[in-house]
């Protein structure tokens, strides 16, 4: 994706992709991972979340446009993402539409297609994992370890 670098500027090209379900014990419930990464800057931007669904997954994406839009002063252009119900939907293609941004679709469960993010998954699992590990947490708190991974990255 060298040419990304070339014809876009940070903040306008995104990667999305979803990692989970995680039970970290038998008493909690699942959870879930929304990861955006810029395709130029590589910032990544998660979120962790209860429950995988349109709603949920459509307002953290709105919400992170308005933080890329206040706190970098970038628009974002397009978004690029797998066929995943969490991603195709009514909902976020209005959201899109709204804001003027390309939706970019890849095959599901081809993941070379959608690289850049499921590479990023891979890392901040991977870190997160080494976070707990060192300091003797339970797997409970891996969504704290998580974001703790993005904040030392990014």
């Amino acid at each position: 994706m060298n040419h990304y670098s070339n014809i876009k500027s940070p903040g306008a090209s995104w990667s999305l992709d979803t990692f989970g379900p995680v039970k970290p014990s038998p008493n909690n419930n699942y959870r879930f991972m929304l990861v955006m990464i810029d395709n130029v800057s590589r910032y990544v931007i998660i979120s962790t979340h209860l429950t995988k669904d349109m709603n949920t997954y459509t307002n953290q994406i709105e919400n992170s446009i308005h933080f890329i839009k206040t706190q970098f002063g970038r628009t974002v252009q397009e978004l690029i993402m797998d066929r995943g119900s969490g991603f195709n939907n009514s909902q976020l293609k209005e959201l899109c539409d709204e804001f003027g941004i390309h939706r970019v679709f890849t095959a599901v469960q081809d993941h070379s297609a959608n690289a850049r993010a499921e590479r990023g998954i891979r890392t901040i699992i991977s870190d997160a994992r080494t976070l707990l590990i060192q300091a003797r947490i339970r797997l409970k708190f891996w969504h704290y370890a998580a974001k703790a991974a993005v904040n030392v990255r990014n």
